[in-house]
């Protein structure tokens, strides 16, 4: 596992986003697990509960369509976390003097960053944050 840190800037102020071992024990915490969370975020959890409801089962379900709704919530939950992580650690290493940012800004910040870039950086962040390193690097 490694530190993965992309930056967003929002209103003149620029914010490191950061995945790391703290923001998946907060997301743990809170969700039960990892998987539980992405199953929110991408959607496979309401496109599940959606199947159900219309079937009276899982059976035929397929996780991989993805094709349920995102939850929002859970969205904007991860980004706090991820963006207060960013922001603790750019006050202690940098000399910074950032406040920790609220749910609400972050959904502000969601909003103008945009929904499908907030989604795809979100991606990108836990997929290389999870990847092996070579054996050179």
């Amino acid at each position: 596992m490694k530190d993965i840190e992309r930056k967003i800037t929002y209103k003149d102020t620029e914010y490191t986003v950061v995945f790391n071992l703290n923001v998946m024990e907060a997301l743990q915490d809170k969700y039960g697990s990892m998987d539980a969370w992405v199953d929110l975020v991408d959607g496979t959890a309401n496109a599940r509960k959606a199947y159900k409801e219309a079937h009276g089962s899982l059976k035929g379900f397929d996780d991989s369509s993805k094709d349920g709704e995102p939850d929002i919530k859970a969205l904007i939950f991860g980004y706090y976390v991820m963006l207060n992580e960013g922001i603790e650690i750019d006050n202690e290493e940098n000399g910074k003097d950032l406040k920790p940012v609220t749910e609400k800004q972050v959904g502000r910040i969601l909003t103008a960053v945009g929904f499908a870039n907030a989604q795809k950086q979100l991606g990108e962040l836990m997929t290389y944050s999870t990847k092996k390193k070579k054996k050179n690097e």
